[in-house]
């Protein structure tokens, strides 16, 4: 991930410069397009970039704006590559990993938890997405009693 692009550029310092031009453009426009392009590189990636890309704008944004959509950006990952047999965003990796980060966000504080509301949201509809999408696989193993107590304990 730190492997230079063209002219020094490192995939971690371009994800930053597209991910800030986004959280302070104040044309919506331009970042819908700036959401477009960084799933349009994240779907062209290999899943080794995809884990990182989103992890890194999960856990060291410091745009809830962008964290809020990054959650968006893995939902769109699970529903296109989760499928496919190589995959990891069709494995246990997505409970392990994922939302310990996503619900490590969640504050408890009234007015700390009304300003992020909108990620809050995304955070459960995307558990309830994934209860949904395991449910006839079973590839990610969730099991809805257990994962619940998880998520309580994220939240409570």
């Amino acid at each position: 991930m730190t492997k230079d692009l063209e002219g020094g550029m490192t995939f971690t310092l371009a994800l930053q410069i597209l991910t800030s031009s986004m959280a302070t453009c104040d044309r919506p426009h331009l970042r819908f397009y700036g959401y477009q392009l960084l799933a349009q590189c994240l779907t062209q990636s290999d899943d080794q970039v995809r884990l990182y890309a989103l992890m890194e704008l999960l856990s060291n944004c410091p745009y809830a704006t962008i964290r809020t959509a990054s959650i968006g950006l893995l939902k769109d990952q699970v529903i296109q590559h989760g499928r496919q047999p190589q995959s990891v965003f069709g494995t246990r990796i997505l409970i392990d990993r994922f939302l310990p980060v996503i619900f490590d966000h969640v504050e408890t504080q009234s007015a700390e938890f009304a300003d992020n509301l909108t990620f809050h949201l995304q955070a459960i509809a995307f558990y309830y997405f994934l209860l949904q999408w395991d449910k006839h696989d079973k590839k990610v193993e969730l099991k809805p009693r257990s994962c619940a107590q998880q998520l309580t304990k994220f939240i409570l």
